[in-house]
C-alpha cells in the first residue's frame, strides 16, 4: 500500500481506476465472479466517488 498523503488526488484516482480495471479483466479472463471480487470493485467505485467529491469545489 502507498501513503496517500504523499500523492496528489489525480494520481491516486488513476491508480485506483487502474486497479479496478485490472480486477475486472482478471475476472473476465478467469471466467469467475465471486462475491469478494464484486465487493472489491464496488468499494473501489466508492473510493473514486469520494475522492472526486473532495476535488469538487464546495457549494
Amino acid at each position: 500500500m502507498f501513503d496517500i498523503r504523499t500523492k496528489d488526488i489525480s494520481t491516486i484516482l488513476n491508480e485506483i481506476e487502474a486497479k479496478r480495471i485490472e480486477l475486472e479483466n482478471y475476472v473476465k479472463n478467469e471466467g469467475m465472479i465471486s462475491a469478494n471480487v464484486i465487493r472489491t470493485s464496488q468499494e473501489l467505485d466508492v473510493l473514486i466517488y469520494e475522492i472526486q467529491k473532495r476535488q469538487s469545489p464546495s457549494k
